[in-house]
């Protein structure tokens, strides 16, 4: 799989109104694991059990950051806000 989001297959997560399942990924980084984590979950998953998948990203730098452009219907949370400890 190539790392390049312009030449990896988009995916498309069926969208439920009212999801039962949650399928909360905690990720950061390694994008083609990630990619292929979702994909075998769509390929894997009938739709008789409304669910989403949630990535929860810890500020990733590779293109985990961008999977909204690739994974239709994902629910992407990205960690913004870095606190550092401060020595007084």
């Amino acid at each position: 799989m190539s790392s390049n989001l312009d030449s990896t297959k988009k995916l498309k997560i069926p969208s439920f109104p009212n999801p039962q399942v949650s399928i909360i990924i905690p990720v950061f980084n390694n994008w083609d694991i990630n990619y292929s984590c979702i994909k075998s979950i769509i390929e894997n998953t009938g739709e008789s059990i409304p669910y989403e998948i949630i990535i929860a990203d810890d500020c990733s730098s590779d293109n985990t950051k961008d999977c909204t452009s690739i994974i239709e219907n994902i629910i992407h949370l990205h960690k913004y806000l870095i606190i550092k400890n401060k020595l007084y």
